[in-house]
């Protein structure tokens, strides 16, 4: 069985899921099924190594997710772990109007508008 199963949000469209590789076995083939599924989706993947991002997906929406180890006939072992992860909201809380422009040969400005207000931002930029 796969171990310390973790799924993060990348976006509003995006997850990832990272999961540890169980105990080297000569039954198993290496590759990992992968199923993201909700109300109205269901997709199973499958992958070689112990992490898959995951895209075009619906913001603000609740996934499930199962990894589990396949044997070396293809099928999956019967134990999977499971994760559980909300997409980010579609609402951007990013800078608008992003503008860069050159002073001199060593020297550019930049400027932006501000995101709306939010208690999730700190007030600085990077």
């Amino acid at each position: 069985t796969p171990g310390r199963f973790r799924v993060a949000a990348l976006n509003s469209s995006a997850i990832s899921a990272s999961w540890s590789m169980p105990p080297a076995s000569s039954d198993l083939n290496g590759q990992y099924q992968v199923t993201i599924y909700n109300d109205e989706k269901n997709e199973v993947l499958t992958v070689s190594d112990n992490f898959v991002v995951i895209a075009d997906l619906e913001p603000s929406t609740v996934y499930k997710l199962s990894v589990d180890a396949m044997t070396n006939d293809g099928q999956p072992v019967g134990k999977p772990a499971y994760g559980r992860i909300t997409t980010e909201s579609s609402e951007r809380q990013t800078p608008g109007r992003f503008r860069v422009a050159a002073l001199n040969s060593s020297a550019i400005s930049a400027s932006w508008s501000m995101p709306p207000a939010s208690s999730d931002l700190n007030g600085q930029y990077q």
